[in-house]
């Protein structure tokens, strides 16, 4: 597997505060989704904090198995004055959550990094596990008809290069197919109710309620 020589924790470690800098802009479906959000809202995969924003009726909680990432998340909850928790957790193993424990959560351009199918397929049922029933979230994975991501169009992992100081830190990505992504989700128990597929995005966003 493209895995074997990486250890994706101590990657997203190294690229941190870089990414934090260059990695700042969130979709507007996302956008909307935080500002209506209330009670217990779960950011999976939270990085650096990038969906933060001001909302006094969510309490966020940012997951991630990024220490560097979790300190810089945390900067910012403080920063913008939100109420937050902090969680270092491995997404692949179970959350340290009781079932139907958030009203609303985000995994956006995670499940796509997650280094086998059976990873990201128990990421996803440990997301349903811990939504209440009726809750809604929004999962997003790269979308493949960009202009970006054109050069990869035959291939369904890859290994792309986050230069630091001249050192390439490999980041691992899976490929969906629309389809594909769109079953995977269904077959996890989630009810899709919106789709946002502009090729013009670099994202596949999909609505979905427990």
């Amino acid at each position: 597997m493209l895995t074997d020589i990486l250890n994706q924790e101590q990657v997203w470690d190294s690229v941190a505060e870089s990414w934090k800098e260059r990695r700042k802009k969130i979709g507007p479906s996302v956008i909307k989704f935080i500002e209506k959000a209330h009670g217990n809202l779960l950011d999976l995969g939270c990085g650096s904090g990038r969906h933060l924003m001001k909302n006094d009726r969510a309490t966020f909680y940012l997951v991630d198995f990024s220490q560097n990432m979790l300190e810089l998340a945390e900067t910012k909850a403080k920063a913008i004055g939100v109420q937050y928790k902090i969680i270092k957790q491995d997404i692949c193993k179970k959350l340290p959550f009781e079932d139907n424990f958030f009203e609303q959560a985000i995994y956006i351009s995670v499940l796509h990094c997650l280094p086998n199918k059976s990873d990201r397929s128990r990421s996803l049922k440990e997301l349903y596990r811990v939504l209440k029933k009726g809750g809604m979230a929004i999962v997003a994975v790269w979308n493949k008809k960009h202009e970006k991501f054109k050069r990869f169009k035959n291939k369904k992992e890859i290994l792309l290069a986050w230069n630091i100081d001249g050192k390439r830190n490999l980041r691992y990505y899976y490929f969906y197919d629309r389809e594909e992504f769109l079953d995977l989700l269904r077959s996890t128990g989630f009810k899709i109710i919106d789709i946002k597929d502009n090729p013009e995005d670099t994202g596949l966003f999909v609505k979905v309620e427990k």
